[in-house]
């Protein structure tokens, strides 16, 4: 049994709810939006560093989400008495360090391009640069919950309410430094913004800091509760249910790239809806779930619609052809792909409703705390289980389960372990014996709710095949650099589109197509092959005995072949994704020269890593708005060329 209240912090609730919640929640809200700002604009200022590659964006997610856990553990060895005091400090540092941080990453660049830094050393001097300021943003919710929980009951609804403004903050944050503050701002001013929010947090919590400071009492004041010890498998739960949520981020991010065939679109739209879905469902949780004896309960019934959930979302993407026209008519017979929100409205109708979900599994897992004593360190080692397994699931999802399984199979192993989360939580956590039967209920409804999913054909090589109606998918190849996809277009007139204007087209003998992630990058129709061979035969006539050559990009190889029959001395192929050249050498034929070197590496960063001169750069002639291919068009990568020429 719990112990008689004892009074942690010396005012009434009505002076709580007035005062020192709405105040702390809009700080909050401004630490929500800084935090994603400055991931927006560290990823971007990454690509410098490491080139377009899993390196500029596994560096900057994994060092946020961990320096996120790892400030979380830490928070309770703070030297902090005046929780709003150390919060301001926090801010204030983070500032500092943002502001301070294209110095130091430049100073890496330079270091790296001298020889003095080796890639490995480079990736982990990088990655403690952003541990620093991340660690104090992950101390700042437990501190936070510190300062506000002043009685048990209180623990879902407050953490609730600080997880959920704190997320849809960064809705703001990631929405404006993405599509307004880099192409207006720059990278060096969008970091200013950011900092200028963490400033505004920090003044503004001295400021609580001093109407409160005669409110608190020393720490070590007798509080409610014993602390019993958590039990150790919620750890496990929390952990289980951010390795999952992660994970289907980021299979949602690689299936919404056919759909908008656009890798930052795709992007920027997935992780705002989840944002907003995530803040809405942390705050209303614990106003639909109000007794806190029923948290863990709630947690099967939450992990089991979410993994239902799931599968209704992979229905959607696998039936394009009946979702699109439906939201078309909401629309007044627009398209959904035509504008931002239709686009919207598309991507809330995969990752809306499990996004919900998934912000509300933190607080119901707090549900399993009994007692505030030590509050914030049990909060905290919560927060940080579920951004650790946060880490897990970004590498598993991108690293395993789509290379292994592919989108389609990887989500119903996602669903599987969300079911499974919940029948652990029933097993384990659950004592009353009317409570189990009701999830196992749950359960079970969720089982046969997923029946007609399993049975209405949820394969996404409809969706890749349904992005090229005029086409025949012959293979698919999912891996860690993207998508390949392989078509076959037949020997028919064709209707295309040729900018504004459709016209028919003529194809007298058909030919194949390669793409990655839904965008063509090569094929063996007359216009393509001429442009391949182009790309090869103009610099090497014009500059008539090039011995050493390099060529940016494969495709499907027509360039390459065209550069073996000059027969130069060496010949270096630089080409991001291994699998467009296994793919095309299996689906256009494959050919060989002892002087032929590939190298897997981003364009970009290769040149500025390299010392390596060459009689001639061949540019890969691809598409600039997509991801990635920006860079082979900037002033920076044509001066590096131009330097190793």
């Amino acid at each position: 049994m719990l112990s008689r209240p004892a009074r942690r912090i010396r005012y009434d609730e009505s002076v709580q709810r007035r005062y020192l919640i709405p105040v702390t929640v809009g700080l909050f809200a401004l630490s929500g939006a800084s935090s994603l700002v400055f991931e927006t604009a560290w990823t971007r200022l990454y690509l410098d560093l490491f080139g377009h590659g899993i390196h500029s964006t596994s560096s900057v997610l994994a060092a946020f989400m961990a320096g996120l856990g790892i400030g979380a553990l830490a928070e309770r060895r703070l030297p902090c008495t005046r929780p709003f005091r150390c919060y301001a400090a926090l801010e204030f540092l983070i500032a500092v360090w943002v502001y301070l941080s294209p110095t130091l990453v430049h100073g890496a660049d330079r270091l790296a391009a001298g020889g003095m830094l080796r890639p490995g050393f480079l990736w982990l001097l990088s990655f403690a640069m952003l541990l620093f300021p991340t660690s104090m943003m992950g101390a700042t919710l437990p501190l936070l919950a510190r300062a506000l929980i002043q009685r048990e009951k209180q623990i879902g609804r407050i953490f609730g309410l600080l997880y959920g403004i704190n997320s849809l903050g960064a809705v703001v944050g990631v929405l404006g430094a993405g599509t307004w503050g880099l192409l207006h701002l720059g990278l060096h001013g969008t970091l200013l913004v950011g900092c200028g929010l963490s400033l505004v947090a920090s003044v503004g919590a001295i400021f609580l800091d001093r109407g409160a400071r005669d409110v608190f009492q020393p720490e070590g004041e007798e509080s409610e509760g014993g602390g019993r010890r958590i039990h150790p498998f919620l750890y496990l739960t929390a952990a289980l249910a951010g390795m999952t949520a992660m994970a289907w981020e980021v299979l949602w991010i690689r299936a919404f790239v056919f759909v908008l065939e656009s890798s930052i679109l795709s992007l920027s739209l997935v992780l705002g809806v989840l944002l907003l879905a995530l803040g809405l469902g942390s705050s209303l949780f614990p106003r639909l779930c109000r007794h806190r004896s029923s948290h863990l309960q709630a947690l099967v019934w939450v992990q089991t619609i979410l993994g239902v959930a799931g599968l209704g979302g992979l229905w959607i993407l696998s039936h394009l052809n009946l979702v699109l026209p439906f939201l078309s008519s909401l629309l007044s017979g627009a398209s959904p792909l035509d504008s931002s929100g239709g686009r919207f409205l598309l991507a809330a109708s995969v990752v809306f409703v499990p996004g919900v979900l998934m912000g509300a599994t933190m607080p119901a897992i707090s549900g399993g705390i009994e007692g505030i004593r030590k509050i914030d360190a049990s909060l905290g080692r919560l927060y940080a289980s579920m951004t650790f397994g946060n880490i897990a699931g970004a590498l598993i999802g991108g690293f395993v389960l789509i290379p292994r399984f592919g989108l389609s199979h990887s989500m119903l192993v996602l669903t599987g372990l969300n079911l499974l989360t919940g029948l652990l939580v029933l097993l384990l956590l659950l004592d009353s014996p009317l409570r189990r039967r009701a999830s196992s209920a749950a359960l079970l409804l969720g089982l046969l709710g997923a029946i007609p999913f399993l049975g209405g054909g949820l394969d996404l090589h409809r969706l890749f095949a349904d992005r090229k109606s005029h086409a025949r998918l012959v293979a698919v190849s999912e891996g860690l650099r993207g998508t390949v996809t392989l078509f076959e277009v037949p020997p028919l007139p064709i209707l295309a589109s040729n900018a504004d204007r459709a016209s028919l087209f003529s194809v007298g003998a058909g030919y194949r197509m390669i793409s990655v992630d839904g965008v063509d990058v090569a094929g063996s129709s007359p216009d393509l092959r001429t442009t391949q061979k182009m790309q090869a035969d103009v610099p090497l006539l014009l500059h008539g005995s090039a011995r050493d050559v390099l060529q940016i990009g494969y495709g499907s190889g027509e360039t390459a072949h065209e550069v073996s029959l000059y027969d130069p001395a060496s010949f270096d192929l630089v080409e991001i994704n291994p699998q467009v050249i296994e793919e095309a050498h299996a689906f256009f034929g494959e050919w060989q020269t002892d002087q032929y070197r590939p190298i897997f590496a981003d364009a970009k960063n290769y040149l500025r890593r390299s010392r390596k001169k060459y009689d001639a750069i061949l540019n890969d002639s691809t598409y600039p708005g997509l991801e990635g291919s920006s860079q082979l068009y900037s002033v920076d990568h044509f001066r590096a060329g131009r330097e190793h020429l």
